[in-house]
C-alpha cells in the first residue's frame, strides 16, 4: 500500500484509473505484464472513519473502462 494505484486511491479516497498499464507510470509495468493487466480502476469503500477498503477491477484490454463504467462502479458502493 505505498505505492501504485492501491496506494493513490486508499490514501486519497479518491477514485483511481489506469487506461494502459504500458504507459501508465503509477503502476508497476512488469506485475500487469506478468497478471496480463492492461487497465485497472479502483474505488475506495468509505466508511465514517474514512476509507475501509477498496474495490478494484482489471481488464486485459487497454482502456477498457469507460467514465460510465467508473460512475456505475462508484453508484454500487455509494
Amino acid at each position: 500500500m505505498q505505492s501504485g494505484l492501491t496506494a493513490i486511491c486508499y490514501t486519497t479516497g479518491t477514485i483511481v484509473r489506469c487506461d494502459d498499464s504500458e504507459t501508465d507510470t503509477r503502476v508497476d509495468r512488469e506485475a500487469c505484464r506478468e497478471l496480463d493487466i492492461r487497465s485497472v480502476v479502483a474505488v475506495p469503500l468509505r466508511t465514517p472513519l474514512g476509507v475501509g477498503g477498496l474495490i478494484e477491477a482489471f481488464e486485459k484490454q487497454p482502456y477498457a473502462f469507460t467514465d460510465g463504467d467508473v460512475r456505475e462502479l462508484n453508484l454500487l458502493l455509494s
